[in-house]
């Protein structure tokens, strides 16, 4: 019973993550969002996108309905950040078909932790190391107002509204290690987990 219920609590908060998620992405509130917007989303939080399967969800314009996207969100456990391998395959590496996320995580070697939502209590088993990324991670998706997986000096600017603007310029331009006037979920990692 009491597993019933956790499970129940999940469910219900994965859903509002992910309706609050597609409410970032259809800022014109359209009602419905493109492919490219939902597999941006799949690509920033290191899940593999079946392309296939979502165009099977598609109206006759090619756009993807809030419903739809929060069930199939819900269906390849776009959220369940437990045991998720965040490495990325070498480009150079041939494709022998996409493993699913389980097979991902097996060929990792890594050990199976406790792990948590995005912006919920984190699992007890979890290091402080690994909590320290996902609040780093969740600030990051905080400050990325339009949610392009990249913070640019306008949303930057935002997020240190009360900071010396020549103080949050130099740290911007520390974040900004690849000089192209927007900040990466790795670049801001590395500056803020102070690397």
């Amino acid at each position: 019973m009491a597993m019933r219920v956790m499970k129940q609590r999940k469910k219900e908060r994965w859903t509002q993550k992910l309706h609050e998620m597609y409410q970032d992405l259809d800022k014109q509130q359209r009602g419905h969002i493109s492919m490219e917007k939902m597999a941006e989303v799949y690509r920033i939080y290191k899940v593999d996108f079946d392309e296939a399967a979502v165009k099977k969800l598609l109206d006759a314009n090619g756009n993807i309905s809030k419903e739809k996207f929060i069930q199939f969100g819900l269906d390849s456990k776009l959220l369940d950040l437990t045991n998720r391998d965040t490495s990325r395959p070498d480009e150079d590496e041939p494709k022998k078909g996409k493993p699913d996320n389980q097979q991902r995580r097996q060929k990792s070697g890594k050990p199976k932790q406790s792990g948590g939502f995005l912006c919920s209590c984190l699992g007890k088993n979890e290091t402080e190391e690994e909590k320290e990324v996902d609040r780093i991670e969740a600030a990051f998706r905080k400050f990325d107002t339009d949610g392009d997986g990249q913070l640019d000096w306008d949303e930057f600017r935002q997020a240190t509204k009360g900071m010396d603007p020549e103080q949050a310029r130099r740290i911007f331009e520390r974040c900004d290690k690849g000089g192209d006037n927007k900040i990466s979920l790795e670049e801001f990692r590395a500056t803020a987990g102070g690397n």
